[in-house]
């Protein structure tokens, strides 16, 4: 998880919000690859197999659920801000998205190839136009057939995590404390 040090003025400024996309983003990476979290091997088994037909068949969708699962920078176009916080709609997101000129698109998966661990060839896959669109689509067709039915149980769980992490916040605010005693052996809570 990320730790990251704000001072009060920052914090004063920050809002937490749901992200449909990101959800969708985590998804396409985790199915691309073998399964390693027992937590989450019910699910993975049960939609892997149908995730890697749609890659087979599509030289850009592989192209890049490969880059954006291996790469340092996440393009841009795939990791936009969620536009309305906590009321997020992915249908909002994919519209953003899908707007991106393919100038600007291109150039931020050479940014993403650039900072990858991996070789990718982006001439082997990113051909045509209208990237952005075909991207937006990608991420619809995962929603619609591995989350969808699953994310009002999955919001409900961020939900609850987002007003946990708001409480400890606030508690901490409020009395001053390091929030390193408000957790458990000594850890921080909010790491």
């Amino acid at each position: 998880m990320v730790l990251l040090r704000l001072d009060s003025q920052a914090l004063s400024r920050s809002r937490f919000a749901l992200s449909p996309l990101a959800e969708t983003l985590g998804a396409a990476i985790a199915l691309s690859r073998p399964c390693t979290d027992p937590w989450l091997a019910p699910w993975h088994a049960r939609h892997q197999a149908a995730f890697q037909a749609v890659l087979d068949a599509a030289p850009f969708a592989r192209g890049m659920v490969a880059l954006i699962g291996s790469t340092k920078y996440l393009p841009d176009h795939v990791s936009l801000p969620p536009p309305d916080g906590m009321r997020t709609r992915l249908n909002g997101e994919l519209a953003q998205m899908a707007r991106v000129l393919d100038e600007a698109f291109g150039e931020s998966l050479r940014l993403a190839v650039e900072a990858s661990w991996e070789r990718h060839d982006l001439g082997a896959w990113l051909t045509g136009r209208n990237w952005a669109a075909r991207t937006a689509e990608l991420f619809q067709r995962v929603w619609d057939t591995h989350l969808a039915a699953d994310w009002p149980r999955r919001r409900a769980l961020l939900q609850r995590d987002v007003t946990y992490r708001a409480a400890l916040l606030a508690a901490r605010r409020a009395t001053d404390e390091p929030a390193q005693r408000l957790g458990r052996r000594g850890r921080d809570p909010l790491q």
